[in-house]
């Protein structure tokens, strides 16, 4: 476990001083995989990044949007 926590560290600053939004896509499809799932804690540490990985660019904070939206219920709050 703490060689996948070091791994998704090195990832997480690659990314964000590499990150495009291809990159940003892909690293949304990780949350997908059964592995990935299956692990909480690794899990909660993708779902920690996304919102760093945005910051600042809109085009990213779309793609942030569109793909939760169906667990969003914006509605419900207006």
């Amino acid at each position: 476990m703490l060689k996948i926590i070091w791994r998704l560290e090195t990832f997480h600053y690659k990314f964000f001083l590499l990150g495009d939004i291809e990159q940003l896509r892909s690293l949304l499809n990780y949350i997908k995989l059964p592995f990935v799932k299956s692990h909480p804690s690794l899990m909660q540490a993708l779902i920690h990044l996304l919102p760093y990985l945005s910051f600042g660019n809109k085009e990213k904070m779309q793609t942030l949007l569109d793909y939760f939206k169906l667990y969003l219920e914006f509605d419900r709050f207006d």
